[in-house]
Formats: structure tokens, C-alpha cells, sequence
């Protein structure tokens, strides 16, 4: 991978700043808005405790993708320079 230099690289430098802090402004409640309708459904009349237990279950569920993408895209990059 080509290093970009001078004015081209200030400018994606530039947009990536701008793009982490518009993400940064989001509203919490539109990204929490995608859960899964059919688990908040069966759930509803549950215990807290147990509404608790499914999100800890969905986040680890979410740890093994998380760990594969990053360690492909950390060799990747890695090979690339």
C-alpha cells in the first residue's frame, strides 16, 4: 500500500476526522433502534435479569467476528507495506 504525501493525505485525514465525529454525534437511541424485533417481543414481559443476560449473550456472540475481521485486516495491511 502506497503511503498518499502533502495535500492529498491532508484532505483523507481531514474526512476521516470529520466522519468519526459526525458518528460520535449520533443519536444513541436511532443506533440502539436495530434490535431484533422478534427477541424484543418474546422478551417483554420478562425479568430485568434476564433482558440483562441476552445482551451479555449478544456481545459475546459479537466477539469471535469482531477478532476475525481484525486479525485479517491487521495481516493484510501488515503484508501490504
Amino acid at each position: 500500500m502506497k503511503l498518499r504525501s502533502g495535500f492529498s493525505a491532508r484532505i483523507s485525514q481531514g474526512l476521516l476526522a470529520v466522519s468519526a465525529l459526525v458518528l460520535a454525534c449520533l443519536p444513541q437511541g436511532q443506533l440502539w433502534a436495530q434490535g431484533c424485533v422478534m427477541c424484543r417481543s418474546s422478551l417483554a414481559g420478562q425479568t430485568n435479569a434476564l433482558l440483562a443476560s441476552l445482551g451479555w449473550g449478544i456481545l459475546i456472540l459479537l466477539v469471535p467476528p469482531l477478532v476475525i475481521v481484525s486479525t485479517i485486516l491487521y495481516v493484510a495491511f501488515r503484508r501490504g507495506t
